[in-house]
C-alpha cells in the first residue's frame, strides 16, 4: 500500500471514530518512513565511507583488493622453547 492511500485509510477510520485503528494506521506510516530515512542515511554512509578519497590516499582503501588472504597451506614456523639449549650462546 502506497503511503497516499494509507494516509487516506487513517482518514476514513478517524471518520469512523475507530481510535485504535487509528493509532495502528499511524504507526505503521512513521515507521515505514523512519524505515526509508534509515535506509537513505546507511546508503550514503556507505558510500562516503566506502568510496573515501582521503581513506585511498592513506593507503586506507576499500575494496576486496586490499585484503590479503592467508595461505593455509604455509604454516609458520614454530619454535618449542624447551627443546633449545643454551650452548649457542657464546661469551663475546
Amino acid at each position: 500500500m502506497d503511503q497516499q492511500q494509507a494516509i487516506k485509510d487513517m482518514m476514513d477510520s478517524i471518520a469512523s471514530g475507530k481510535a485504535s485503528e487509528v493509532q495502528d494506521k499511524f504507526n505503521s506510516i512513521m515507521q515505514d518512513r523512519a524505515n526509508n530515512a534509515i535506509n537513505d542515511f546507511k546508503a550514503d554512509l556507505a558510500s562516503s565511507v566506502f568510496k573515501n578519497p582521503d581513506l585511498q590516499a592513506m593507503g586506507l582503501a576499500d575494496g576486496e583488493e586490499h585484503i590479503h588472504e592467508v595461505d593455509p597451506a604455509a604454516e609458520p614456523e614454530t619454535v618449542d622453547l624447551d627443546q633449545q639449549t643454551g650452548d649457542d650462546d657464546e661469551d663475546v
